[in-house]
């Protein structure tokens, strides 16, 4: 099931003159309205397979899955998904892997479209690289591809050897606003087997990755667990780390944003290359504030929005990710920041103080799902109070937090994420 807010953030650009964050969700594909699907990505009852081990040998052994809209992403977001890749078909093991993908391609080539069209070579290309024969525009051109990479390709093939450190690693490639290119000397930040804390990410259950990035650090968790972390900046790039070259940013749309997607491909080895659950956020309106502690998923819940500001338009939706699985959890808010470490045993820290209201009307209070995720779109007319509920006024600061459920060693505690701050216009 997709959840998104009641406005998208396109209405809301053409609404006020804000910046405004983009976020959608799949807690499931049951339907995979809203995604466009290239070659052999497909629903497939709940899950979303990218390609799948039954693909024909050769360049349609590839698939490619993208959100249907131009999502920011120049000024960060934070995106998690589950994926599981099962079934590899060949006495090697499967391959040769799925790659998280962020593009504005503008360059048809003889196998692929552009933008929502894109698609790269097949086998050790993932979907959105290329091979030393291909022509122009062959790879998904102008982009940035995090791949979950398989199969070991190594000294092969002579032309153009792709150097992979072994058969079970993350690497995130780019050749900037030209070809992008699945060779290890495009990598500008790369996590060895030897990083991942022993995860086989072929081994058929269900993995998580999170990829959040603030301008000039992009850092990724595979399972909870930080595994990689670069510099890198979708205006001014970052450097290939066996070169030790630099590598210009992306050609973005407006300046801003960029279609993101899921490639994958296999070549004789094969396998199975799907998404269980994905949710995406960018950064938007408002300030973030005060520090968030760990949770139990491994990472630190983090507040978003997407909103005009505008009360008159009111289109508010407050988002928290970072979050435990299936933790129970409402958002909370004040006029006034403040920090209290641990309040009443959490294993988190406050930052809200004064009169705090609570939102736990009629489903406000949100299970996190498989994503550690939740969204409330609020009314800025009924804000809740310890005394009641009152109306956001021209002017006034109001800062939000989720609290949730948590479990620190065992014991059930609760969390918070880090605050948000956000000042409201007529």
């Amino acid at each position: 099931m997709i959840q998104r807010p009641v406005l998208g953030a396109a209405c809301i650009v053409a609404l006020a003159p804000f910046a405004a964050a983009q976020s959608f969700q799949y807690s499931d594909f049951n339907s995979t309205a809203g995604l466009q699907l290239v070659e052999r990505a497909a629903g497939s009852g709940a899950i979303l397979r990218v390609h799948d081990q039954a693909a024909p040998q050769g360049a349609g052994n590839r698939g490619a899955a993208w959100f249907g809209s131009p999502v920011s992403v120049a000024n960060g977001f934070d995106t998690t998904f589950v994926f599981n890749i099962n079934q590899g078909g060949s006495a090697s093991g499967g391959g040769d892997g799925m790659a998280f993908v962020i593009q504005n391609d503008l360059v048809a080539g003889d196998t692929g479209g552009v933008g929502l069209s894109g698609i790269g070579r097949h086998a050790s290309a993932i979907g959105y690289g290329i091979f030393p024969t291909s022509n122009p525009g062959e790879s998904i051109d102008n982009s940035l591809a995090i791949e979950i990479d398989t199969f070991l390709n190594s000294n092969q093939p002579a032309a153009a050897p792709i150097m992979d450190p072994d058969g079970n690693h993350i690497s995130i490639h780019t050749g900037g606003s030209g070809e992008n290119d699945q060779r290890e000397d495009w990598s500008i930040g790369r996590a060895p087997n030897s990083a991942l804390g022993g995860v086989n990410m072929s081994d058929g259950q269900d993995h998580t990755v999170r990829v959040h990035y603030v301008p000039g650090t992009l850092d990724v968790y595979l399972d909870g667990v930080m595994v990689l972390s670069t510099s890198y900046s979708f205006s001014t790039g970052g450097t290939h780390i066996d070169t030790g070259n630099a590598v210009g940013g992306l050609n973005l749309i407006g300046g801003t944003s960029a279609y993101v997607g899921f490639t994958g491909s296999s070549g004789s080895s094969v396998e199975n290359h799907d998404v269980i659950s994905w949710t995406f956020d960018s950064a938007g309106p408002g300030g973030n504030y005060c520090t968030a502690n760990v949770n139990s998923s491994g990472a630190a819940a983090s507040m978003s929005a997407m909103s005009s500001l505008s009360i008159a338009t009111n289109d508010t939706v407050l988002t928290s990710t970072g979050m435990p699985n299936l933790a129970f959890g409402f958002f909370i808010t004040s006029q006034t920041q403040g920090f209290v470490m641990n309040p009443a045993g959490s294993a988190g820290n406050l930052c809200l103080a004064g009169g705090i209201g609570r939102y736990v009307g009629p489903g406000q209070i949100q299970n996190s799902g498989t994503i550690g995720s939740i969204s409330l779109s609020i009314d800025l007319n009924q804000i809740p109070t310890p005394t009641g509920l009152v109306q956001a006024s021209a002017g006034q600061t109001w800062n939000f937090q989720a609290w949730f459920r948590d479990a620190s060693m065992g014991v059930p505690t609760s969390n918070f994420s880090d605050g948000l701050s956000l000042t409201f216009t007529n």
